[in-house]
């Protein structure tokens, strides 16, 4: 039975995180459709965009939640509440039941997204400054369908609309399956690594050996000073390790460079658009 809320109040979670099958897509961009039905196919995500963030937390931002068409959800797992903290994001898969999925189902159904291509309701924008914009992009045969709600989670003074009221309620229960679910510790088959201008911490930061087997000149440039490149395959396990002892503040090289990597869920492409911030 489908659950009701009395308010839109939501704790707001921070921005959040292999190749299959299905058509690939870049990072932070919509993946593909669920066309097919493989188990790589991913049915819905939800991403925080745009916001008044420095532009090094948007190079390794992850989906909050990225559901597949098997029933697996990807979400950002406990972190410590410390800085510098980890340089890898903890991403857990678990398993969605067949109740809450039955729930998703039918708020998906109830917001209409599979008859939109993209609606933002920004009706918080004049009353919360800089807050980001969460998007439920939904994927089936017919494409793909976006749906933006302007500071979700953040209700004072802002319209309870249907469409904020039904995207929290969608929200807590896919946080509530990535709580309550058996968890694993996703270990992804390809990283996207981005390095750019280091930020020297007094005391905290350390200095490491340049990590990539290329140059640094020799990556793709992603902007603001920037570049980015893929890593997969015996490549990748390393750099878990490596990057696994390293923090937020480490900077690597004889250039004291930045660096800041994530996992690819499956369907993602390393590099795609521009750093914002």
């Amino acid at each position: 039975m489908r659950r009701t809320i009395s308010t839109v109040a939501v704790a707001a979670l921070l921005a959040a995180c292999g190749s299959g099958e299905s058509s690939e897509t870049t990072a932070g961009s919509a993946p593909p459709t669920t066309a097919g039905g493989n188990a790589d196919s991913v049915v819905l995500t939800v991403t925080s965009e745009g916001g008044f963030v420095p532009v090094e937390f948007n190079l390794d931002r992850l989906p909050r939640f990225q559901l597949m068409s098997d029933g697996r959800l990807f979400s950002v797992g406990p972190v410590p509440a410390i800085f510098p903290g980890p340089m890898l994001t903890n991403v857990q898969v678990t398993m969605v039941d067949d109740d809450l999925r039955g729930e998703i189902d039918a708020l998906i159904e109830e917001l209409g997204l599979a008859d939109i291509d993209e609606r933002i309701d920004d009706s918080g924008a004049e009353m919360i400054a800089d807050a980001t914009t969460e998007f439920i992009t939904y994927h089936d045969e017919s494409g793909t369908h976006r749906l933006g709600i302007y500071a979700l989670g953040l209700t004072e003074g802002v319209p309870a609309s249907s469409d904020r009221i039904l995207a929290t309620e969608l929200v807590e229960i896919l946080d509530e399956a990535a709580a309550t679910g058996e968890a694993t510790t996703y270990i992804p088959e390809q990283l996207q690594v981005a390095a750019g201008p280091g930020m020297e911490e007094p005391g905290m930061s350390t200095e490491q050996p340049w990590p990539l087997n290329m140059d640094f000149e020799d990556m793709a440039d992603w902007g603001v000073g920037w570049r980015c490149t893929a890593v997969s395959g015996d490549a990748v396990a390393p750099l878990l390790e490596i990057f696994g002892e390293a923090n937020q503040a480490t900077l690597w090289g004889p250039d004291r460079l930045g660096i800041r990597a994530r996992p690819l869920l499956p369907g993602e492409t390393a590099c795609g658009g521009a750093p914002e911030g």
